[in-house]
This record gives structure tokens, C-alpha cells and sequence, in this order.
């Protein structure tokens, strides 16, 4: 007679790469880039996946294809130098970006064409850090090495005011939730909040404990900015350093209110990863974030918002120095390295040849529930 009993079928394997237990974020995907990246977004609408990177192009990927497959799209192309300023307007398809020469340019990230609809070559004198978008898509503003705010009309790309006062390299711009204040922080700690409206200083705020002066550099500063959803309250993310030379320090958020300029709350998320590189909010006010410092280490975190010890972190990815989050609010791209990448020149070929491989950056996929 036939065996009638019901075979035990092996358990089935989870789709993905899991960072940690049965229920925990999991890798479902990884987009695979040619090079290093130096930033990398969802579009709103959640349909492209965009970064910019040390080729002087835009990537791009179909974020919508079926399994995951993240097909490439054409690179967007015009930028010289590493681009490492990279943001969405909420609405309308308007991509911005600004480069290592001080390049800022504007771009319909949907279309087939290639081109920028606009670019100013000389936005600033030297690197440009960082691009913020107004909540209502009508200004940009930017950074650099130059120690200048610029504000632009997205539109046009035409300066409409220059705001200085910044006395070394200025690191990132951030906006209200209102587009009523604009936030900018620097090498040396230094946080000014400025009246968009009238083009003055608001207020300042110290985070100069994010910055020392050690073996002749100046290391540290504010390398984030970020206003909470509500507008009440602005984070302030870096590391407190030790030293200079190879920088060792713990990654710190200061917590701010934005009405006083007192601050609340300070939180140390890592003593084993020294900078904060980018924090995005999930849907419902929690944090993700990665952080970073020497080659090879890295660590991305899930945090409600405030807290200092995460509810899930991991440091299976390595290098990571971006997150973003899909629309959706069930995924997030993490910005890593290739595994095993020290980046010190030693021959990294198993037959003992001397060609030295570059490094590059995958995007890693990360579902954040089972």
C-alpha cells in the first residue's frame, strides 16, 4: 500500500538576508552600484531610487519593478565632481543636486532626457555640502566650503539672497516644516537659524562640543541637521571627537528647542562608530539612522524618537553613510561599502596580483517587518 502518511516538509526559508532575528529588518534586495556613493533617495512618488556619486552622475533605478529587480535606468549627466548633495522636492518631478566643484543643478528625474533642466556651475566657491528643498518646492538652499548659505528659486535656479556669517566650512542646511526658518550648522559647531522670508539671523545655537581642534585640524562639526515633524524641536548630529588624525569619538545627537535654542537632551547612540551620517523618520516619528567612522565598521539603528539605545540595530552592513526611506514606510535603503573594503592600498587579489580593485557602494533593501 502507498504510504499515506503526510511527509514533513523542511521549514521554508525566509526571503532575503536577515540582520538579525525571525520578525527583524531583513536585506531583500541589493542595487548594486558601479562605484562609491556619496547619497542616495526614494523619489515621492516611490517609484525611482536615486544617488549621487563619485562619477559626476546621477544613478537611477526603477523602484517599482516586479521582484525586486531594481532595473537601472539612464544616468543623469552634467556634474564633474562627487556628488554628495542630492534631494527630492515633495512635489512635481524635481530632483536637485549639487557636486565637489560647487556645482548645483536641477532635473525632471522621471523623464527620458538626461540633461539638467537648469545648473549653476559656480553655486558655491569650492564644495557644495548640502541642498534642502522648502516644504512647498518654491526655494532651495545650499552650503559649502565657501562658509555661504545661498537661498535659489527652484524654479529658475536664480540666487535670490546670500547669507553669511558662518566662519568655516558649513556642513548642511536644513528647513522648518513651515519653510519660515532655515537651520545651517558648520565645521566649528556652530548652529544659526535664519528668517527665509527677510534673509537675517534668527538665533544661533552651541553644538561646539561636536568639534576640537587636535594635531593641527579642525575634525568633527555638525555634519546633520533635522527639525522634527512638528517643528518643536531640531537635532543636531555629528560625533564628539577625541582626537584628530584617524578620528576617534562617539556619535552624538544634540536635541534642541527650536523656539529657545536650549538645549534638551543629549544623546551618545554608538562608542564604537564615531559619526552620525544621515537620520530619516519613519512614519510615526521613529528613527532611522546610520552611523560610521573607521573602514569597515558600520551600524544602522532603529530608534523611537528620543531614546538613546535602539529597539534594533545591527553591524552586518559595512561603511554606512546613508538611509532613506521608501513612501510606503515598510522599507528603507541603506548606503553601505563592499564588504571587506579597508581602503588602505594593500593588494586585495587572491593570486597575489598588484591591482588594487575600487571600492563600491551597494544599496541595500531592507524590509523592516517580516
Amino acid at each position: 500500500m502507498p504510504d499515506t502518511k503526510a511527509k514533513k516538509q523542511p521549514p521554508a526559508k525566509p526571503k532575503g538576508k536577515p540582520l538579525g532575528k525571525p520578525g527583524e529588518p531583513t536585506v531583500v534586495a541589493e542595487v548594486n552600484a558601479k562605484y562609491q556613493l556619496c547619497a542616495a533617495r526614494f523619489s515621492p512618488c516611490g517609484k525611482f531610487l536615486a544617488a549621487g556619486g563619485m562619477e559626476g552622475q546621477v544613478l537611477r533605478w526603477d523602484a517599482s519593478a516586479a521582484d525586486d529587480a531594481f532595473p537601472e535606468l539612464p544616468a543623469l549627466q552634467g556634474h564633474g565632481g562627487w556628488i554628495g548633495a542630492l534631494e527630492f522636492a515633495r512635489t512635481g518631478n524635481r530632483l536637485y543636486t549639487g557636486d565637489s566643484w560647487g556645482r548645483l543643478s536641477a532635473w525632471d528625474y522621471a523623464a527620458q532626457e538626461t540633461k539638467p533642466l537648469w545648473t549653476t556651475a559656480d553655486a558655491h566657491a569650492g564644495w557644495l555640502r548640502s541642498v534642502a528643498v522648502s516644504p512647498d518646492g518654491r526655494t532651495l538652499a545650499t552650503c559649502g566650503a565657501d562658509r555661504v548659505v545661498n537661498l535659489w528659486d527652484a524654479a529658475t535656479g536664480k540666487k535670490t539672497a546670500e547669507l553669511t556669517g558662518h566662519t568655516d566650512d558649513t556642513f548642511c542646511v536644513a528647513f522648518t516644516p513651515d519653510g519660515a526658518t532655515l537651520a545651517s550648522g558648520d565645521l566649528l559647531g556652530v548652529v544659526k537659524l535664519w528668517d527665509v522670508k527677510a534673509h537675517k539671523l534668527r538665533q544661533e545655537f552651541d553644538a561646539k562640543r561636536l568639534s576640537i581642534v587636535d594635531r593641527l585640524q579642525t575634525v568633527g562639526g555638525v555634519r546633520l541637521l533635522m527639525f522634527t515633524l512638528d517643528g518643536k524641536q531640531l537635532l543636531v548630529g555629528g560625533t564628539k571627537p577625541k582626537n584628530g588624525g584617524n578620528v576617534q569619538g562617539n556619535a552624538t545627537l544634540l536635541v534642541f528647542d527650536a523656539a529657545t535654542g536650549k538645549e534638551s537632551k543629549q544623546l551618545e547612540l554608538s562608542t564604537g562608530h564615531v559619526y552620525i551620517h544621515d537620520l530619516q523618520f519613519l512614519p510615526g516619528g521613529d528613527w532611522a539612522v546610520v552611523l560610521s567612522g573607521n573602514p569597515g565598521s558600520g551600524k544602522f539603528a532603529l530608534h523611537k524618537a528620543g531614546e538613546e539605545k535602539p529597539y534594533f540595530e545591527t553591524t552586518k552592513l559595512s561603511n554606512c553613510h546613508g538611509v532613506t526611506v521608501h513612501p510606503a514606510g515598510k522599507r528603507v535603503a541603506v548606503m553601505a561599502m563592499n564588504p571587506n573594503s579597508s581602503g588602505n592600498g594593500r593588494v586585495k587579489n587572491k593570486d597575489g596580483s598588484s591591482e588594487y580593485p575600487g571600492n563600491w557602494s551597494p544599496l541595500h533593501i531592507v524590509e523592516l517587518t517580516s
